[in-house]
């Protein structure tokens, strides 16, 4: 088995509960990492037998920034759906953090969330 992560993937979204943080677009930092079913590229070192980082991160940058949830929960849950339907994989997971929440001193909140196939719920 072997994993893909695709990290640090900085992305300026709509997100908050109040609409005070919902007015401007807020900078979150997002990793993901893919276990996928097949692994033919160690067999054949074809580009064909990948999957594409640059896709991966094209399409976490995409449901990031046309997001307007409200949760970090429901976008990461968004992500993983997007992510199973991508290619064949036994696992996925992200993790999104918002480095800019409070002026106060800390730093960040992160949210990890992973599915594995045939589940219904990230876990």
């Amino acid at each position: 088995m072997y994993k893909i992560k695709v990290s640090g993937i900085s992305a300026m979204c709509f997100i908050g509960i109040t609409e005070e943080e919902r007015s401007t677009k807020q900078k979150l930092v997002i990793s993901a990492e893919i276990w996928p079913e097949k692994f033919g590229a160690s067999q054949s070192d074809s580009i064909a037998d990948v999957i594409s980082y640059s896709h991966i991160k094209k399409l976490i940058l995409r449901i990031a920034e046309n997001s307007h949830c409200c949760l970090l929960e429901t976008l990461g849950f968004l992500m993983l759906r997007e992510l199973f339907s991508l290619v064949q994989i036994k696992k996925a997971s992200v993790e999104i953090s918002k480095p800019d929440i409070w002026d106060n001193g800390v730093p960040s909140v992160t949210l990890s969330l992973s599915k594995k196939a045939g589940s219904l719920i990230a876990s």
